[in-house]
């Protein structure tokens, strides 16, 4: 029962650092033309 529990968790942790990437790439990439200017 814990084990299969850690694993989801393990799965969120993964997922919500994927999204944090993205949402970094994405800011980087709106502000990008900013900087190319």
């Amino acid at each position: 029962m814990n084990e299969s529990k850690e694993k989801a968790n393990n799965v969120h942790t993964d997922q919500s650092l994927t999204l944090k990437a993205h949402s970094k790439l994405l800011s980087l990439l709106s502000f990008a033309p900013l900087y190319t200017k």
